[in-house]
């Protein structure tokens, strides 16, 4: 997640990662700091909409 540079990618696993956090309670504070590191790297507002 960290190396595409895709951001239609980014945004569907993003989207996939959002739907599994419910079902895993450990995806959630494993997704913490990619996600952190995403919202501070890129500078699309669509993908930035979709990390919070």
């Amino acid at each position: 997640m960290t190396t595409s540079a895709n951001n239609w990618v980014l945004i569907k696993i993003i989207k996939l990662f959002g739907a599994l956090t419910p079902l895993e309670p450990r995806l959630g504070k494993k997704l913490i700091e990619p996600l952190t590191n995403l919202i501070h790297s890129t500078s699309a507002m669509s993908l930035l909409y979709e990390c919070i």
